[in-house]
């Protein structure tokens, strides 16, 4: 079988697709002998052994997951340039680049001649590029009060005729302004993305061969044609990936919503911002078992006027019940990885909440905590599940940070 697998590329890649972690791939490369692997998989297996490189940033390649390259000591990345990554590269993994400025571009097709513009889609912040191919993966799309019907539909177009795309981040933030202070202050533009141009969004959504969606303020969901367009189009299609973030949902439809994303089962990955609806509606029954990966988050900034830039405190579960309503949704599903920004949650809670994840998600291998408080709940409850942590291939505790505005007893704003 060795010799069947290290002869097969397609073959090696599709067992590789299998193989739940980058911890096992590099454990399964390991065991085969070097001469039978390729010269490929021979640069992949020095990757995952790299010692500034956490295996997992690497992982998975045959699902398109984009990577940051952000191990260069310097800081200065040139990620069409490392040698480090040609073999990803060829392994079919994206690569991201940020700000996407007309240099950058210009360089990057230098290295491949066949990539193509993409002008339709706007100035990009963040793209996804597989460079082997010389193809984008990912993509961002501008919405805003300014936009017009002619102009969303070309994008419309443009992602229906680009079928290397998998992943697209819709920006509907109505963010004018970041004014430096501490917390940061925001100016918006008066007016939202036009309700009249939704239908064209859920256009340019439509084809099947986006799997992964991102979602960044405005009000799609804020009504109930906006959640009926999108139940139907989660019905529709093989959608892996949902992230939601200050995303607005009408309080009356979002049991409606969250039926439909429990109902699809190719919804492997959900990550939802904390709000007053969705989050709450979506924990209130145990996970759907093809759901594998859940975050939990605060949102990166207040996309829209109206919003509460809410913590996991802001949920609408009675006072004391916090933890144990997180922990009954986890409790016994099919998680592979959990993340949750538990930002002014108690340290008895979260050690409540991670004793459920390390006791009763047999199948956990990653688990993540940010803005952990101090406290001496959470060490009894690590210290007492130390075999289980160690078979987790990864934990990150991110401890919460103490700063001015704190110290002066804010609620949350």
């Amino acid at each position: 079988m060795a010799a069947t697998v290290g002869g097969s590329h397609d073959l090696m890649a599709a067992i590789a697709s299998y193989v739940p972690s980058a911890t096992a791939l590099r454990t399964l490369l390991e065991v085969l002998p070097p001469a039978l692997l390729g010269g490929t998989w021979v640069s992949v297996l020095r990757l995952l052994q790299h010692p500034k490189l956490d295996p997992n940033a690497l992982w998975p390649t045959v699902q398109f997951k984009a990577i940051e390259a952000v191990f260069n000591p310097r800081g200065k990345i040139d990620v069409w340039a490392l040698p480090e990554l040609q073999p990803l590269w060829a392994m079919g993994v994206d690569v991201a680049f940020q700000y996407m400025y007309d240099d950058d571009i210009a360089r990057l097709r230098d290295a491949q001649p066949l990539l193509v513009d993409v002008d339709a889609f706007g100035f990009q912040e963040c793209a996804t590029v597989n460079v082997a191919k010389g193809v984008w993966t990912g993509c961002m799309l501008r919405l805003s009060s300014s936009s017009t019907q002619d102009g969303v539909a070309a994008m419309a177009r443009a992602v229906a005729t680009m079928p290397s795309l998998r992943h697209v981040t819709l920006n509907l933030s109505q963010v004018s302004c970041v004014l430096e202070s501490d917390p940061p202050e925001f100016e918006y533009f008066a007016a939202p993305f036009p309700a009249a141009l939704e239908p064209y969004v859920w256009t340019a959504l439509s084809p099947s061969h986006l799997v992964d969606v991102t979602i960044l303020g405005g009000d799609l969901l804020a009504t109930t044609k906006g959640v009926s367009s999108a139940i139907q189009w989660l019905a529709s299609r093989p959608l892996r990936r949902l992230c939601l973030s200050d995303v607005r949902v009408a309080a009356h439809d979002v049991d409606a919503l969250v039926t439909a994303m429990r109902n699809c089962t190719t919804l492997s990955t959900i990550e939802l911002s904390y709000d007053l609806t969705l989050v709450s509606a979506f924990l209130s029954a145990p996970l759907p078992r093809h759901v594998r990966r859940l975050r939990l988050f605060v949102s990166d900034e207040p996309y829209h006027p109206k919003s509460g830039w809410f913590k996991i405190t802001a949920l609408p579960v009675p006072s004391g019940r916090l933890a144990h309503f997180v922990a009954t949704a986890i409790d016994g599903s099919a998680l592979t990885h959990l993340s949750l920004d538990v930002h002014r949650l108690g340290n008895d809670s979260v050690a409540a909440i991670v004793s459920t994840a390390l006791q009763k998600m047999p199948r956990l291998t990653h688990l993540e905590l940010l803005n952990v408080p101090s406290g001496p709940h959470l060490g009894a409850v690590l210290a007492t599940n130390a075999t289980r942590i160690q078979a987790l291939e990864s934990l990150r505790l991110q401890e919460q940070p103490v700063d001015s505005f704190d110290m002066f007893g804010a609620s949350d704003y």
